[in-house]
């Protein structure tokens, strides 16, 4: 798999009814910490809440990222196309290029559940991984309590593969926890799902 310019991509853009997605950028960093940095949404989040330091990171870290890069998360801002404010982060990851495997994740500032924009942003980046980046197969995880992110993943289509037993251990809550893997290959994936 070639490494694809992010920066020359006709491809981006990305639309949907409602929403189009597009490659974060410093100017969002006051949105995207508010929804990384939300306790609430973060309380089944792998990593808790993001700090300043951390978003600026995450944002400074796309200015050289090329698709195929393994291992190299792509953030896209989902924005409302209505008003154009930015409710939710995608990401795509390329976990191997040569076997045409990646993997997506999603946050949602939490005003914004419960309407479909989740779904729709990540049909959209799923629709993006296989037909543009031609990815074979898409992986997705999440903490087992977190019952919105999978039920998430079961409307995109996407299959529940496994479920770790104690992979994680909260400090926060004194407690170790589960996860679920969901997948999908690409002649899956459903443009309407």
């Amino acid at each position: 798999m070639a490494r694809k310019d992010l920066h020359s991509s006709a491809d981006l853009p990305l639309e949907t009814p409602r929403t189009w997605l597009r490659r974060i950028e410093i100017g969002d960093f006051n949105r995207v910490l508010a929804i990384y940095g939300d306790e609430q949404s973060a309380q089944f989040d792998f990593y808790g809440p993001f700090g300043a330091a951390d978003v600026e990171q995450m944002i400074l870290s796309q200015s050289d990222i090329y698709l195929g890069d393994p291992g190299v998360p792509v953030y896209l801002a989902v924005l409302e196309r209505e008003t154009g404010e930015l409710i939710g982060v995608i990401n795509l990851t390329i976990d191997s290029p040569i076997d045409r495997q990646g993997s997506i994740g999603f946050v949602f500032d939490r005003a914004f559940h419960g309407h479909g924009y989740a779904f729709e942003g990540a049909n959209a980046a799923l629709q993006f991984a296989f037909t543009k980046l031609e990815l074979h197969r898409m992986i997705a995880a999440c903490d087992t309590r977190n019952e919105r992110s999978w039920k998430l993943m079961e409307r995109l289509g996407m299959r529940r593969e496994a479920h770790f037993v104690h992979d994680g251990y909260s400090a926060d809550e004194n407690m170790w926890t589960d996860s679920f893997i969901y997948a999908m290959l690409d002649h899956e994936w459903r443009p309407n799902a």
